[in-house]
């Protein structure tokens, strides 16, 4: 086995009394940090060169720190609004996993550079720590590798946004009577970018009597853009992933998949 194997094998150890060792004195050593700060070196470069890390210039490797948890609403004075159902205060929960807002978080602070990829390092009780690697555009060695020369295109702009599901779910409010059935993009400036997003009548003769689209006629598919089961919603989700690990997202989600082979079902259809 080489280096990077020996390595793998120390992080897939994460309870032996070592590794237990050293992620607690990481720990204590990140608190004392910026919640967003640069490092020299990867902590993990196993991980990272799997995910495209190179020891060149033009790769760039933040670590952030990310509070862990629901987040909790500001409510001034104690005055909520609304039915009862809408006044919740503590228990609310993310939308976003803690990884995608640790990538938001550094595209916000480094605006020149580009997301690549990021990976979980360490975490305590209060935040988890992640590594984001990111690629300066701009530079020549960038410019020059045809292996990583394709997000020097300005549609990778702020590519850790799912800028094109934001575009489908505010067109889907503007027309809630109309079904969102997918979105491309079309132009982008310094300040927006700009999709296109295709709308469907589920009302209308023509929708309800075409065989190759009326399945979105079927209330199941209302505010579709919203529930992910777009192609852009499908694609943040991972559903369109193929190869390696595809077969963990059968049920909708890594999770769902793991609930289902975890689950002990003691009925039987008989």
């Amino acid at each position: 086995m080489g280096a990077y194997k020996y390595l793998e094998e120390l992080w897939r150890k994460k309870q032996s009394d070592a590794m237990r060792y050293l992620l607690r004195i990481r720990s204590w050593e990140y608190r004392q940090l910026p919640k967003v700060c640069r490092v020299t070196h990867p902590t993990r470069p196993d991980k990272a060169r799997k995910l495209g890390m190179k020891a060149k210039q033009g790769y760039v490797v933040y670590r952030v720190a990310i509070r862990r948890g629901g987040r909790k609403r500001p409510n001034p004075k104690g005055i909520v609004y609304g039915k009862p159902k809408n006044q919740g205060i503590n228990q609310l929960k993310n939308r976003r996993n803690l990884r995608v807002i640790a990538e938001c978080r550094v595209g916000r602070v480094c605006p020149n550079l580009r997301v690549l990829n990021s990976y979980w390092v360490n975490q305590d009780a209060t935040y988890k720590y992640y590594e984001v690697i990111l690629v300066d555009p701009n530079h020549s060695a960038i410019r020059n590798d045809p292996t990583i020369n394709w997000i020097v295109n300005p549609v990778h702009k702020h590519r850790e946004r799912n800028l094109r599901v934001i575009a489908e779910c505010r067109v889907g409010r503007v027309c809630p009577n109309l079904r969102v059935l997918n979105s491309y993009w079309v132009n982008q400036d310094a300040t927006y970018k700009y999709y296109e997003v295709i709308l469907v009548d589920p009302n209308h003769s023509a929708i309800r009597n075409d065989p190759t689209i009326n399945w979105i006629v079927n209330p199941v598919h209302k505010h579709r853009e919203c529930r992910g089961l777009t192609a852009a919603g499908r694609h943040a989700r991972g559903m369109t992933k193929k190869g390696h690990r595809a077969n963990k997202r059968i049920g909708g989600s890594w999770r769902a998949s793991w609930m289902r082979r975890n689950t002990l079902s003691l009925r039987r259809f008989r």
